[in-house]
């Protein structure tokens, strides 16, 4: 089947999961540092390391509990967020939010400092399938199949919402090289 992975953000190790449920977590050199099984046999749908490589957020189909496995302690943690149908996770790159939509079009923001959920229901109109977070600004770009795309700030206030001729299949910052912004920040603030 289709193995899912994620290296960690200092390229020391790489979470792989396939169909058994198993998530194994390998050091660079292929040895084996912790296999974590999961409670169903549910297909594992994203695996995504925060930007300080410290947990390591496994997304699974039909799970409402985010598992996050904490290298430190190679134990998962439950992150109960209270959605039936989670479709898309991705953690921020300069902060310590992580992003989770759903099917229905929902999205819950949690900050792992502050052990805080933020709940934005009705971000979307139907499911987010893609996302990314931007290196400067800490803004979450979200796609979706209503054929729209939304940029949010890190409490989840929408700053833009656009139409789209065809359903997103995956979303990206970038930089405008000609823009002011570039030459002064290279700030990717282009979608």
């Amino acid at each position: 089947g289709k193995v899912i992975f994620s290296w960690h953000p200092e390229g020391n190790f790489l979470a792989s999961a396939g169909r058994n449920g198993i998530i194994h977590v390998t050091d660079r050199h292929g040895d084996i540092i912790d296999e974590i099984p999961m409670q169903n046999a549910a297909p594992i749908l994203a695996l995504q390391w925060d930007k300080d490589g410290e947990f390591l957020a496994i997304l699974q189909e039909g799970n409402a509990s985010v598992p996050l496995w904490a290298l430190s302690t190679r134990k998962v943690i439950p992150l109960e967020t209270n959605l039936r149908d989670p479709t898309f996770l991705a953690w921020s790159k300069t902060g310590p939010q992580l992003a989770i939509g759903t099917a229905k079009g929902s999205l819950l923001i949690y900050n792992k400092t502050r052990k805080q959920k933020i709940p934005v229901v009705g971000k979307h109109s139907k499911a987010i399938t893609c996302g990314a977070w931007s290196k400067h600004g800490n803004k979450l770009v979200l796609g979706s199949d209503d054929k729209t795309l939304t940029i949010s700030n890190d409490g989840g206030d929408t700053l833009l919402h656009t139409e789209i001729k065809h359903v997103p299949l995956e979303t990206h910052f970038t930089f405008n090289k000609s823009s002011a912004a570039y030459k002064s920040t290279n700030d990717d603030n282009v979608v």
